[in-house]
């Protein structure tokens, strides 16, 4: 479990939701709401006035921290607040990694109204940033289920590379009631094939007998119910063919998921599945909340 969670704070309903969920989901654990203060004039100290709008702008902000706390407070919560300074996009991945955050929790999008197919500006920064598990969140107006409780099922990309191994790993630890399914994308289609045109394509043939589709197909599914296995957990393979994020979202839209864990970057070459591009698509255009784990 997490120890330290931060959400970022702007005010908007994103943002408020984000909070709503650190709070069921991490209620024993120290959640840090973080505020960024954007740069602004002061033009009350033109002419020679002493200005005051610095003193104002803090006093509000202080209020605004203290009025979100109240929204979701209880005795067993460990709320801190925390204001800074600065241009949000680089601000909160650079707290997040200063200050020792075990996870953050943000809304899709904040006061900027982009549409909900676009990831805003500061949540895509610390999609590829933050060195810790980041959880877009969806409201209910935006998902299917519409359900503010702990997610019921659980979907995650997995090719067996150490970040999709990571990315199952804290689906088993943070979802213990959830169902999983664990899906595997190739990009080639079952009825291609190759040619064997000459002796040479047939030594290379045999020689890559043991290494095909199936086995590989195969070797990810034992690995990833072996990681289940671990922590009492059993998943439900399935196998798709084609773009690894399209896969992942036309499933996720198909089975009632309500919510994605995808890992940051997967194996390189042609049979890495996952890859920063991947985990930000799907953070960008799911219909769910989605965690990006590093």
């Amino acid at each position: 479990m997490a120890l330290r969670v931060v959400v970022p704070y702007d005010g908007a309903e994103h943002s408020r939701f984000a909070i709503d969920c650190a709070f069921e989901r991490f209620a024993p654990e120290e959640i840090t709401i973080l505020h960024v203060i954007e740069p602004f004039p002061d033009h009350s100290k033109a002419a020679g006035h002493r200005g005051h709008r610095y003193a104002r702008v803090f006093q509000q902000k202080q209020q605004f921290l203290a009025e979100a706390v109240a929204a979701g407070h209880d005795s067993d919560r460990r709320i801190s607040t925390e204001l800074i300074y600065g241009r949000p996009v680089v601000e909160v991945p650079r707290y997040v990694e200063s200050n020792g955050a075990d996870e953050v929790i943000m809304g899709s999008r904040g006061l900027d109204g982009l549409s909900n197919v676009l990831l805003g500006s500061v949540s895509q920064a610390v999609v590829r940033r933050t060195p810790v598990p980041a959880t877009i969140v969806r409201t209910p107006g935006e998902t299917e289920t519409g359900d503010r409780t702990e997610p019921r099922s659980i979907l995650v990309l997995f090719d067996g590379s150490a970040r999709s191994r990571s990315a199952l790993t804290y689906a088993c630890e943070e979802f213990q009631n959830a169902a999983i399914t664990v899906l595997f994308v190739s990009g080639r289609a079952a009825t291609e094939h190759e040619s064997i045109e000459s002796a040479t394509d047939l030594d290379e043939a045999v020689a890559r007998g043991s290494t095909g589709d199936d086995d590989e197909s195969e070797r990810v599914r034992s690995a990833s119910r072996r990681i289940a296995e671990r922590y009492g957990h059993e998943v439900t393979p399935v196998f798709a063919v084609g773009d690894a994020a399209n896969e992942v979202l036309r499933w996720a839209d198909d089975h009632e998921v309500d919510h994605i864990v995808v890992g940051r970057r997967g194996r390189g070459g042609l049979k890495g599945l996952l890859s920063g591009s991947v985990a930000e698509i799907i953070a960008r255009r799911a219909p769910v909340s989605v965690t990006v784990v590093p």
